[in-house]
């Protein structure tokens, strides 16, 4: 249209409805494509200066998104008592390669919302990935390259902490009150709870 603020668009599913000017689509803002995959539609351009119009057509196209199943949150216990530990993300990608028929598909992992909307900021080592929080929240999308659709969905990484028994004392002391002297007796477990 070059700028122009002189045409009135309409635009309809047949050439025949376009040529003919009648039942044009009532609101093309909204407009849900009838023909699965692929559909032409008809753009009428009328000049409302001059009168002259002409038809063009705007072909949609439909691709197929990946899926995205829901995730189940990843939990490790704590070795070393700080609620930070390695994580192994890529255990995700299975889950989400079984459940689409599209290949290749890119799985890539954030750390915040934004990142994965803008696609930057990726998480590089997946197989080996320190949390910084607990809990903390993953942003994961899987994307069809050749198509560009995507979907996204978040999972949680939990570290368990232990109990901290490293500091307790530790020792029970019993005296071998029995015959014979064999240094050997029994013991209450359950006192050092």
């Amino acid at each position: 249209l070059n700028g122009a603020t002189d045409i009135a668009l309409s635009y309809y599913e047949t050439v025949i409805d376009a040529n003919q000017q009648t039942n044009p689509i009532p609101n093309p803002s909204t407009y849900q494509n009838i023909d699965p995959l692929n559909q032409v539609i008809y753009v009428l351009a009328v000049n409302t200066t001059t009168g002259c119009s002409s038809i063009g057509e705007i072909q949609l196209i439909v691709h197929e998104s990946p899926i995205m199943p829901a995730l189940d949150d990843l939990v490790l216990c704590d070795t070393n008592y700080d609620g930070h530990v390695y994580f192994d993300l890529s255990v995700q990608n299975p889950i989400i390669l079984a459940a689409n028929t599209i290949s290749p598909l890119q799985i890539r992992y954030y750390t915040t919302a934004l990142d994965a909307i803008n696609g930057t900021g990726a998480i590089v080592n997946i197989a080996n990935y320190y949390n910084v929080t607990n809990p903390q929240t993953i942003w994961v999308v899987v994307k069809d390259p050749a198509t560009g659709c995507s979907e996204t969905t978040t999972f949680d990484l939990h570290v368990n902490i232990p109990v901290d028994v490293r500091g307790q004392n530790n020792k029970l002391t019993l005296c071998d009150e029995g015959l014979p002297n064999d240094q050997s007796t029994t013991f209450d477990l359950t006192v050092m709870n």
